[in-house]
């Protein structure tokens, strides 16, 4: 109503005739929606990152006076906040991200809890009503913390079965192709994984007992082993691979290389090998023709 006398009017807006007009703020016919509710793009250890789309501002109907404003005008929101909020039952809001321009698409969080559970709402802020009402939560954990722990799969007896090294070789001692095989100790092997089989190649060992009798006098595959062993990893059973050269390897057998010329690579510890389509690949380590020495030779050799 308007009212005069006593040195002026005075002019009301009855927000009855308006609902809209309890989210506004004096000045200002500009609603704020609600947002949709921000999407979680990545979760790490200590960090979230989530975005949104564009929020637009709508203006109300028009009214009568200096205030009025024509229906149906939209613009972007001036900014946004971000909150954030810990698992229910905690209903306690706190900014993550204040002071996000009109631009903002996004927002990493940072500073969070490894395996924690967090809850992320968006406000939209209008130029002259403030900020809106907060988008329905989205919750997301955060990536559990790095664990370095380890258990043992299948422990191996003490003694192992035969491969194929030198000292067999010269003690006329067949590798152990058998069921039941079982690689012996070592140090310096190689294990890659190739079509869910493990692949466990070379390394330095004390041999393995001959036929039951443990002794010096009958160690055999003591030194720098040149085996290849299979193990699945479903039933831990374990094969020895039998070694054959490549044709092509074959054909140049004459340029030397390899063990003896045959084409098969010698025995080394401490070499470097990967898988890359279904193959292994070994490239260098150190020979050694005893295994209580440390005066093997380089090797530079790609296999």
């Amino acid at each position: 109503r308007d009212g005069s006398g006593g040195g002026g009017g005075v002019s009301f807006l009855w927000a009855a005739a308006m609902p809209e007009a309890a989210a506004l703020a004096p000045g200002g016919l500009l609603d704020v929606p609600q947002p949709p509710a921000p999407v979680v793009a990545s979760a790490r250890q200590t960090s979230v990152r989530l975005t949104w789309p564009a929020v637009l501002t709508r203006a109300l109907p028009a009214v009568r006076g200096p205030l009025a404003t024509a229906p149906g005008l939209t613009s972007p929101a001036a900014g946004y906040v971000l909150e954030a909020a810990g698992g229910p039952p905690s209903d306690e809001w706190t900014q993550a991200c204040a002071s996000l321009g009109p631009a903002a698409r996004g927002c990493t969080v940072s500073g969070l809890s490894p395996s924690t559970l967090y809850r992320f709402r968006l406000r939209a802020i209008g130029a002259r009503t403030g900020a809106g009402q907060p988008s329905p939560p989205v919750a997301v954990r955060t990536a559990p913390a790095d664990a370095n722990r380890w258990r043992p799969l299948r422990p191996l007896p003490s003694r192992g079965s035969r491969g194929s090294t030198a000292r067999a070789a010269m003690l006329g001692l067949a590798p152990s192709y058998g069921a039941g095989a079982r690689p012996p100790p070592v140090r310096g092997a190689s294990m890659v994984s190739i079509q869910g089989r493990l692949l466990l190649f070379g390394g330095m060992s004390a041999g393995a007992d001959c036929g039951g009798v443990v002794g010096p006098a009958c160690t055999a595959g003591a030194g720098a082993s040149a085996s290849t062993w299979e193990l699945d990893p479903v039933t831990w059973a374990w094969r020895l691979l039998p070694a054959q050269p490549a044709a092509r390897t074959l054909a140049r057998l004459s340029s030397g290389g390899g063990a003896a010329g045959s084409g098969l690579p010698i025995g080394r510890e401490r070499h470097v090998a990967v898988a890359v389509g279904g193959r292994m690949y070994v490239w260098g380590g150190r020979g050694h023709p005893d295994w209580r020495g440390d005066g093997g030779p380089f090797l530079g050799d790609l296999w």
